[in-house]
């Protein structure tokens, strides 16, 4: 990632936005290795029913960010530091990563403390158990279709790249409001999806059908209500 920079110019990118990213891209890959581990922690505490401690952390770490980002600029602004913009971009990328290793270590104390049974450390015989091999045949899909999702919005993102700076910047807004009126949906059906996967475990299948249906029916609730709003 933080060496892409020739393949964004080969995609049309506009220069000055391609060295702005590769100044920012060093310092904010070093997150991706503890985001990884928040996430796969999330996941732990979602499928048990406990995702207090992450509505907690991650809203301490827009908060947080929030004033760390705020108070940067207006320190740029005042004239109390000074930082070119390559340099300015590289602090912002490691407040990130910062941010998202804060967030994993906080949420690994939380699992740690509330959930200790499961962070026991795994046998390699693991990996030929059944479990093991299930929960790949389902995981890989899942993964795909994230990919698959992301990719879509980086395409476009890239795409909309050729028409200059401010129009990415322009898209970039947008995005975020698109990714907000779905995110109550999205929470609503892991929750759906972990009442539904306890039905069918169960052997009650009829149940399992009926949860689903009912988690489409309170899903569209919120939808509806952010599609209101646009309209």
């Amino acid at each position: 990632i933080s060496l892409s920079g020739p393949l964004l110019l080969m995609a049309g990118q506009d220069r000055q936005v391609v060295m702005n990213a590769m100044a920012y891209l060093p310092a904010a890959a070093l997150g991706i290795i503890p985001s990884l581990l928040f996430t796969t922690l999330r996941g732990l505490t979602v499928g048990l029913k406990q995702p207090g401690p992450i509505t907690i952390i991650t809203t301490c770490a827009v908060l947080g960010k929030i004033v760390l980002n705020s108070g940067l600029l207006y320190m740029l602004q005042a004239g109390w530091i000074h930082a070119t913009t390559p340099q300015l971009l590289f602090i912002l990328g490691g407040i990130g990563s910062l941010e998202f290793t804060l967030m994993a270590l906080a949420l690994w104390l939380s699992c740690r403390r509330n959930l200790g049974w499961y962070l026991r450390r795994p046998r390699w015989l693991t990996v030929k158990s059944p479990v093991f091999r299930e929960t790949l045949s389902q995981g890989i899909p899942i993964g795909i279709s994230y990919g698959v999702e992301a990719g879509l919005f980086t395409g476009v993102a890239l795409l909309i790249g050729h028409f200059g700076p401010t129009a990415l910047a322009a898209h970039h807004i947008a995005n975020q409001c698109v990714f907000m009126t779905f995110m109550m949906a999205v929470g609503l059906s892991h929750a759906s999806s972990i009442r539904v996967g306890e039905a069918a475990g169960s052997g009650d299948l009829r149940e399992a059908k009926r949860l689903g249906r009912q988690g489409m029916l309170i899903g569209m609730i919120p939808m509806t209500l952010t599609a209101t709003l646009y309209f």
